[in-house]
């Protein structure tokens, strides 16, 4: 276990020395060049120099501006914070090392480096998470997605610790099907206090409130206006009423239905499109529906 900023490694870099080395030479080119401008508008002041002679200087200044800024942004790409180069900056002393610190509290979980490793820039040295919270994760064939959204009640149980049943909500349903595997993704987050659950352990997952057993329609049953979504239940044999709707994911060109009808009403599956248009002429015209 480690703490932010917990020193995890140190590494030798003569790139990091020599950029540091080229920071302090633009700063020093800065410095004159900011003294030169100042003299030249003093000169400029007495008449002694002309505007282009002022402007050349503004000039050379802006340059060794910019090659302050870049050799910043360079010590950066390199690990180096603010606060140590701007401490290069004010002791004018260069260090061939850099610290690796823990970004944020955690475990762990792996080393990717050895002692005497050489290292890149886009190489990952450790992974760390906290384990105080969990996910517990599995994946759901597409066909039975059912109503399944964020927010279903589970129950989970892992094998390696049987006197303990997790009791918990969905905290997130996949959007999209899996291409390969044709499933959905779903997830669960656990509070893990005791750290008695291990990332890869096995679980299992059961949906407390969940039914395999949905209603859908077909999406070209489905009516959208100003951001809502609706559907047209038949009231009567020639009566029809739209009724707002909350649906879920697109499968195979039709929808889940969450919730918005009744199960012992009927829903206009052909012809939404028409009757939504004979809908707005009706109020259009002033005609009753």
């Amino acid at each position: 276990t480690v703490t932010a900023g917990k020193v995890l490694a140190v590494i030798y870099s003569t790139q990091l020395s020599e950029t540091q080395a080229e920071f302090l030479k633009a700063y020093t080119r800065q410095q004159l060049a900011n003294r030169a401008v100042e003299r030249a508008q003093q000169l400029l002041e007495a008449d002694v120099i002309g505007i282009a002679e002022l402007q050349r200087r503004e000039a050379e200044l802006a340059d060794a501006e910019a090659e302050i800024a870049a050799a910043r942004d360079q010590l950066s790409v390199l690990g180096m914070s603010k606060e140590k180069i701007d401490r290069v900056e004010k002791t004018r002393s260069v260090s061939s090392t850099i610290e690796v610190v823990a970004p944020a509290s955690g475990t762990i979980l792996r080393r990717h480096v050895t002692v005497g490793q050489v290292v890149q820039e886009s190489d990952d040295a450790f992974d760390i998470a906290d384990l105080g919270r969990v996910w517990l994760v599995a994946d759901v064939p597409e066909q039975s997605i059912g109503s399944l959204r964020a927010g279903s009640g589970v129950e989970a149980e892992v094998p390696a610790i049987p006197d303990r049943t997790i009791s918990g909500r969905l905290s997130y349903v996949s959007p999209t099907v899996n291409p390969n595997t044709r499933t959905v993704e779903i997830r669960m987050d656990v509070v893990n206090g005791d750290r008695r659950l291990k990332p890869a352990m096995l679980a299992e997952m059961t949906l407390t409130d969940y039914s395999s057993v949905a209603r859908v329609v077909p999406s070209s049953a489905v009516v959208r206006e100003n951001d809502r979504e609706y559907v047209f239940v038949q009231m009567t044999e020639n009566r029809f009423a739209l009724r707002e709707v909350e649906l879920g994911d697109e499968f195979d060109g039709a929808r889940v239905l969450l919730d918005g009808v009744r199960e012992d009403q009927q829903i206009v599956l052909d012809g939404a499109f028409h009757l939504n248009n004979e809908r707005r002429r009706r109020a259009v015209s002033g005609e009753e529906g």
